[in-house]
C-alpha cells in the first residue's frame, strides 16, 4: 500500500505569486509516492519558468506547456499522462496540508473499497484563514455508498461540487473528462464520477486551503457566466437520458437545486435580478419535463412560480415570522 502512487494534476496560468507555495505543499508531503503534473496553460508571466525549475530539481515533477485553453483544457491535457493508482486535482493558487496524503492513504489502507475520498477545505481570504465549515455539517467523517452519495449530491448536500480536495481511484473514472470551453465544469465532473463508484468517504478535517478573492480568480464574483453551470448540468441530463436513464432524476434534481440556490443568491446580493431571472427561466422551465427527487411542496411551488416564490421567501416570510414571534401578552 505504501508504494501506491498518487498523481496530482495542477493547471497553471499566471500564478507566479502563489505557485511555489502550491508546489512546495505537494512535494513536501509526508507520503512521498506521488507525481505532480504541472500544466502550464499558456502563462504570460513567470509561471512557466517556475514549473521548469521545479522539474529540474525533483524527478516527481513533469511539466507540459500548452496554448491557453482554460482550466478544463489543462486538466484534460494531463489526464492521459497520469500513471498513479490515485488521482488528485489541486489548483495552482491553493495548497494542501503536508500530511494530507498520509492521512488519506491511511484511510484507504483500512478501507480499500473507498473509490472517492474527500477531505475538508478551508477558505483563505485576503491573507486570513476563514472559519472551517465542514461539508458534513458537524457529523464527523461520513461514509456512503455510491448511490447514496449521488442522491445526496443531487439534493445539494455532501459531496462538495469541487473537483479538488478529493482523492479518486483513477481506474474508476479514467474515461471521464471535464466539459471544455465553459466555466463551472466541476459540478458535472463530480456528478459523473459518482455514477461510477460504489463507495465514498468524507474525512472531516481541513486539509485543502482554497484561496479566495484573488484578482483574476474565476470564482471571485457572481455574474452571468454562471449560466455555464446550468448549461453543463443540462447537457449531462441530456446525456443521461440517452445513455443512463436511471440517472436522469438525479441530474434534474441537481439542476433544480442549483437554479433555486442561485435565484436566492442573486436576489439577496442585489445583483441585476431581472437579467438573472431571464437567464434562469428556461432552465427552471426545463425541470418540468423530468422527475425530481423529494418533490416537496416548496420545490413544486418554485417550479411553477419561481419569481413569486423567491420574492415571498426573501421579503414577506421573514416579516410574518417576526410578527408571529411577537407576544405582547403572556
Amino acid at each position: 500500500m505504501s508504494e501506491r502512487v498518487v498523481s496530482i494534476i495542477v493547471p497553471v496560468y499566471n500564478v507566479e505569486a502563489y505557485l511555489a507555495e502550491c508546489i512546495d505543499s505537494l512535494l513536501g508531503q509526508t507520503y512521498p509516492h506521488l507525481e505532480v503534473l504541472l500544466i502550464d496553460d499558456g502563462s504570460t508571466d513567470g509561471s512557466g519558468k517556475i514549473c521548469d525549475d521545479y522539474a529540474q530539481r525533483d524527478s516527481r515533477v513533469r511539466v507540459v506547456h500548452k496554448a491557453n485553453g482554460g482550466l478544463s483544457s489543462a486538466r484534460n491535457a494531463a489526464l492521459p499522462l497520469v500513471s498513479g493508482e490515485y488521482l488528485m486535482y489541486v489548483d495552482s493558487d491553493d495548497w494542501i496540508a503536508l500530511d494530507t496524503l498520509e492521512k488519506c492513504m491511511a484511510i484507504l489502507k483500512r478501507q480499500p473499497e473507498v473509490e472517492i475520498l474527500e477531505f475538508g477545505a478551508i477558505d483563505y481570504i485576503d491573507g486570513q484563514l476563514a472559519e472551517y465549515k465542514s461539508y458534513s455539517g458537524g457529523k464527523g467523517d461520513v461514509q456512503m455508498s455510491g448511490p447514496e452519495a449521488l442522491r445526496s449530491y443531487s439534493l445539494g448536500n455532501l459531496p462538495s461540487p469541487l473537483a479538488c480536495a478529493k482523492l479518486y481511484v483513477r481506474d474508476r473514472i479514467s474515461e471521464l473528462r471535464f466539459l471544455d470551453g465553459r466555466l463551472h465544469e466541476d459540478n458535472t465532473y463530480i456528478f459523473e464520477s459518482l455514477t461510477k463508484i460504489k463507495h465514498y468517504y468524507y474525512l472531516n478535517e481541513p486539509l485543502y486551503f482554497y484561496r479566495r478573492n484573488r484578482e483574476g480568480a474565476i470564482t471571485q464574483t457572481l455574474n452571468l457566466k454562471v449560466q455555464d453551470m446550468f448549461l453543463n448540468i443540462s447537457d449531462v441530463r441530456s446525456k443521461m437520458s440517452k445513455e443512463h436513464p436511471e440517472y436522469v432524476v438525479y441530474a434534474n434534481s441537481l439542476l433544480l437545486h442549483r437554479v433555486l440556490d442561485y435565484s436566492f443568491r442573486c436576489y439577496r446580493q442585489g445583483i441585476d435580478v431581472k437579467k438573472f431571472e431571464k437567464m434562469l427561466a428556461p432552465f427552471i422551465d426545463s425541470v418540468k419535463s423530468y422527475p425530481i427527487l423529494a418533490p416537496t411542496a416548496k420545490k413544486r411551488l418554485f417550479i411553477r412560480m419561481p419569481k413569486l416564490y423567491v420574492r415571498f421567501t426573501v421579503n414577506v416570510l421573514p416579516k410574518i415570522r417576526k410578527v408571529l414571534k411577537w407576544r405582547p401578552f403572556k
